[in-house]
């Protein structure tokens, strides 16, 4: 182990180390906190949202597929796998036919699930510009890009793809965000009016809730924390949502955010019951066994 006293760089270097290990450590919990590792969730069906994997070495034919946590440990674990974050409303490809194995979990699954969607993140590829993430050849321009997850297509994107200014960028309300080529597809554009950009807020009527302005622009956009909450629900806009199929952005609970709280919970639960285990046996032992404890 290297002294981290040699000097001011060193100790900066491995607190900084430190410190990146544990915001991993709390991304892991978020993202896979909610999902279950011990069991494959294709009985549960079409999943509200969960921790998804694509497995490179056994896709069929080139078919995309992804399968759930617990199948990527225990049936794809010396497999070449894509991570995908999180995904809405997909069931489980394991064992269904689109991958050269077999499900360890349930070796009857025989049919295919029809209502999955994919895209070319399921090969390892992201943003409008296709390359992987991480990117062993990454140019210049992408080295320093954060990526950010779109929350209809949920592709992920490099923050300078977005076409967005750099105070548009930096902005501290920034929450979610909808990229330029959902927003620009028909039937979408009045999105923007919730964006955070929008500043003319004024409203239509006291029915109608959405504002009138929507702004034009082939960027991508950001909205605030709690825009899910103030989209308006008149007929009219109902009508507009039904029609783009995006009913699930009325849902708080269908946001990243919402799911990794799930996580985080639960994690903070087991400490909590861990804790109590702990506290129950040093109140079982006597003073002499206290102390012995308290110093190892």
């Amino acid at each position: 182990m290297e002294d981290i006293h040699k000097n001011n760089a060193s100790t900066e270097e491995s607190v900084q180390t430190i410190e990146e290990i544990e915001a991993d450590k709390r991304e892991q919990i978020a993202v896979l906190g909610a999902s279950d590792a011990e069991n494959c969730s294709f009985s549960q069906g079409y999943c509200k949202r969960q921790a998804l994997y694509a497995c490179l070495t056994c896709a069929k034919d080139g078919q995309p597929a992804a399968m759930c946590l617990a199948c990527s440990y225990n049936c794809h674990d010396d497999c070449d796998l894509v991570e995908l974050y999180t995904k809405r409303n997909f069931r489980c490809d394991c064992g269904t036919g689109k991958y050269h194995r077999k499900c360890k979990f349930d070796e009857s699954k025989n049919h295919l699930n029809d209502e999955n969607k994919y895209d070319f993140n399921f090969d390892g590829k992201y943003c409008q510009c296709r390359r992987p993430y991480p990117d062993p050849e990454c140019p210049e321009d992408l080295k320093d890009a954060e990526m950010i997850q779109c929350i209809l297509c949920e592709d992920w994107w490099h923050d300078c793809c977005l076409k967005l200014t750099k105070e548009e960028l930096d902005n501290e309300d920034n929450d979610e965000m909808i990229c330029p080529r959902c927003l620009c597809q028909p039937g979408l554009s009045f999105l923007r009016c919730y964006s955070i950009s929008n500043t003319q807020t004024e409203i239509g009527s006291d029915e109608c809730t959405k504002p009138i302005n929507e702004p034009k622009s082939e960027s991508g956009s950001f909205f605030f924390e709690d825009f899910r909450l103030k989209i308006c629900k008149c007929v009219a806009c109902i009508r507009l949502i039904t029609d783009a199929k995006i009913e699930f952005l009325c849902d708080y609970a269908d946001s990243v955010a919402a799911y990794e709280q799930i996580g985080i919970d639960a994690h903070e639960e087991e400490e909590k019951q861990a804790d109590g285990q702990i506290n129950n046996f040093l109140d079982k032992l006597d003073h002499n066994g206290q102390i012995k404890v308290a110093h190892g």
